[in-house]
Order: C-alpha cells, then structure tokens, then sequence
C-alpha cells in the first residue's frame, strides 16, 4: 500500500458534505482505489493481464495510483519502477512460484495499519537451470 501525507488545507472545506478544518492532515488510503470494482474487473484476482493492451503492450490505468499522483507522487518513482520490475522479472525468469500442495493461495485483503500487510502464507518455488550453448 502506499502511505501519503497531505497537509494542504490552510482553511476549512467542505468537501462532499465532510468538514474538513484548517489544517488538517489527510491520509489517503489507496487500497480502496486499486480494490474498488467499480474501477476493476475482479479487483481480488491476480492478473497482470490487465495491464497490458489488445498489442501486449503495457499500459496504465489512470486509477493506478502506486506511488500517488500530483505535486506529492514520490520522487522516486521511475527508479522505484525500474527496480520493481528487475526485481520481480529476475525472480520470475529462474524459479516457478507457486503455493504448496493443499494450501490456499493467499487472500488479497491484507490487514490495515500505517500500511497494508498480508497475512503470513508459503511459497513453493523451484529454480530453474538455464543452460546457455554458445
């Protein structure tokens, strides 16, 4: 999940019916956003399908708010990209990931703090050998 502070309001607003006060610090929760199934088909499933077009070409929503959006996005987001994906595609290209035999994979829900965490559950993988002929 990400956590982002807002401390914008130098006076009252009404916003929606809710008063907020002069400044107050808002703590968007993103959760409700990247969940919402107004926004997405069966947001509870895994499918990175969903970020690909009818070309296989990735795309981005624009409710897919990971690092917030506006003058407040964190900064290190490209970098935080860049990472994320050479993290997961290395992790991805050499082991088969999947959950032991006769337990569940793990629910999506997650458990609400400061940020979301999911609740403990195993994975299985087994590494896979690449052998290179030159």
């Amino acid at each position: 999940m990400t956590l982002i502070f807002f401390s914008v309001f130098y006076r009252d607003m009404d916003l929606n019916g809710y008063l907020i006060p002069k400044h107050a610090h808002i703590v968007p929760l993103l959760y409700s956003v990247h969940m919402d199934p107004t926004l997405w088909d069966s947001p509870e499933e895994f499918r990175p399908s969903r970020f690909l077009n009818s070309e296989g070409k990735i795309t981005k929503p624009e409710y897919f708010l990971p690092f917030g959006v506006g003058r407040r996005m964190c900064l290190g987001d490209t970098l935080a990209r860049m990472e994320l994906f050479l993290f997961f595609t290395s992790i991805l290209h050499l082991n088969h990931l999947r959950t032991p035999p006769g337990q569940s994979p793990p629910n999506l829900r997650g458990n609400t703090g400061i940020t979301i965490t999911p609740d403990s559950f195993k994975v299985r993988h087994n590494l896979i050998f690449l052998l290179i002929l030159y």
